[in-house]
């Protein structure tokens, strides 16, 4: 039987609806919430999720997550990158053009100081349980929102890419990808994974990092998932999100296994997301199939995103409402009688 059931959760920095929101959480079946907070977050009110966090954990007993939500453009979510403004010229570059893609380049020395500064602040928090590294990837289109086939070509060709790729290989980083460019993209993000989940556990052996890889379908991450099962990982993840990539809960029922196989392979904890945002009219029903599905496959945590269906967002669903109330009905028939 699954034991953590939680949500996703951003767009608030208020004490007293976040408490309010909390509450209605637990009431959905939730014992563990997910902050996402972006780069802006961070500047301007970290402090306020920090009380967030807190509340959380001392008044309603939820396990607690931190997001770097989209930070760089790299990890997954809408949110703009304050680095990207302050730093315009060190965004990935698209090998066909030549033209600058909306997020960082991980191979350059300012973003992952940038990040691990960050980290380290965040890291020092009580209250916050563990990280969430979520869907990290390559830019995959000029907009960097919804995942494209860029091959023959790729993304990052910047001159920091052509100098570290000469280095390893002896030969100049071709235009169209090769082997030796996908496993050197592959291995740079692997490896700058691996130092973000050493620099919390530096701080705080205790917090756990979660990694979640982007699904089969997405060529713009890390497509061997074996990679990120290095030591300071705690929980492997990822997202099949069925509608999202047009496929059939049997493709959820195929991550979910591909998931578990690997994750257990490695003695890693398993947690598994539902699609609970852009869910089409009178498909709301599909939610509890994918639980039922995520939770057979033997998952030990399934999240959803995003908290009541994603409302008054750009990918709230055709009825949020039904969507969350969906949600923790799924939850609820997890929870022992």
């Amino acid at each position: 039987m699954v034991k953590e059931l939680g949500i996703a959760y951003h767009g608030n920095v208020y004490l007293d609806h976040a408490r309010a929101d909390f509450k209605e959480m637990q009431e959905h079946g939730c014992n563990s919430v997910l902050l996402a907070m972006s780069e802006y977050d961070y500047e301007q009110w970290r402090g306020q999720y920090y009380k967030m966090a807190k509340i959380a954990k001392e008044e309603f007993g939820f396990t607690v997550y931190i997001n770097f939500w989209a930070w760089g453009r790299i990890f997954g979510g809408e949110a703009p990158s304050v680095f990207l403004s302050n730093n315009a010229q060190l965004r990935q570059v698209f090998s066909k053009t030549q033209k600058a893609f909306p997020a960082a380049c991980i191979n350059t020395p300012a973003f992952q100081s940038y990040i691990k500064r960050a980290v380290k602040k965040v890291a020092r928090v009580e209250a916050i349980d563990g990280f969430f590294w979520d869907e990290p990837h390559y830019a995959y289109s000029a907009e960097n929102l919804i995942p494209m086939n860029l091959s023959p070509y790729y993304v990052c060709n910047c001159e920091m890419c052509q100098k570290l790729f000469f280095q390893k290989y002896q030969y100049d980083m071709p235009r169209k990808e090769n082997a030796d460019i996908h496993e050197f993209k592959e291995q740079n993000l692997a490896t700058f994974l691996q130092e973000l989940c050493q620099t919390v556990k530096k701080i705080d052996p205790s917090k756990k990092n979660i990694i979640c890889v982007m699904p089969s379908p997405a060529s713009t991450g890390i497509s061997n998932w074996e990679k990120v099962c290095f030591q300071e990982m705690d929980v492997l993840a990822t997202d099949p999100y069925w509608i999202v990539y047009q496929k059939d809960l049997n493709w959820v029922q195929d991550e979910s296994e591909k998931l578990m196989q690997i994750a257990r392979k490695h003695q890693k904890e398993a947690q598994l997301w539902v699609l609970a945002f852009v869910i089409p009219k009178n498909r709301e029903g599909e939610i509890k199939e994918v639980v039922k599905i995520m939770n057979e496959s033997g998952a030990d945590s399934i999240f959803a995103w995003l908290y009541r269906g994603c409302l008054q967002t750009i990918l709230k669903s055709h009825n949020p409402p039904l969507v969350w109330k969906t949600v923790g009905e799924a939850f609820y028939s997890l929870k022992p009688k």
